[in-house]
């Protein structure tokens, strides 16, 4: 490997694990704004939430500020909140049996999901643009690469992960089984 092929692979190996702070720190909030009892203040403040997770990491990854990456960070947004992977995520919660998790609980699990799903879509996709592979302008490969991605891993490890999360578990053991559900790893 060349000495610039190893630099390049370093900077997204370290670009990476920047952006995973931040999705860390965005499932934790999405998970307590879960947990919160009052109606429809979830759905204000987990956009708030996954609209600066995925700022962040676009600004990572050298992301101009503009119409054509405003329009790709909504379109990331938009796929992975209302794409499989989170009609996944309920209709499996809901088969798990033996589960018999509180409404708190569940909306939680969901809401670090939904947030730990668009972090992981926009690094993946911010790699994509920052190496040249695709451009701001290629919106139709998003759908496919966040399905690709997550769709069958959720399906699988959500059965096997959140089937071990109790009707009283506390926001540390939801975003810890989240994290280890979603958070890619950086061999």
């Amino acid at each position: 490997m060349s000495d610039a092929n190893l630099l390049t692979k370093q900077l997204m190996r370290a670009k990476r694990l920047k952006a995973q702070s931040i999705i860390g720190a965005a499932t934790t909030a999405g998970v307590i704004i879960g947990l919160i009892p009052i109606p429809f203040s979830d759905t204000i403040l987990l956009t708030k939430a996954e609209d600066m997770e995925v700022n962040s990491i676009a600004s990572i990854y050298g992301i101009a500020k503009d119409d054509k990456s405003r329009e790709f960070i909504k379109k990331i947004i938009e796929v992975a909140t209302a794409g499989t992977v989170i009609k996944t995520a309920t209709s499996t919660l809901k088969a798990i049996p033996g589960v018999n998790l509180s409404a708190g609980v569940v909306n939680a699990i969901i809401a670090g999901c939904i947030v730990a799903v668009i972090g992981e879509s926009s690094i993946l996709a911010f790699e994509q643009i920052s190496t040249g592979k695709k451009t701001l302008d290629d919106l139709e490969w998003l759908q496919k690469l966040v399905e690709s991605k997550f769709a069958n891993r959720f399906f699988k490890s959500i059965y096997k992960s959140f089937g071990q999360i109790s009707e009283h578990a506390g926001k540390e053991q939801i975003i810890q089984t989240i994290k280890d559900t979603f958070m890619m790893r950086t061999a």
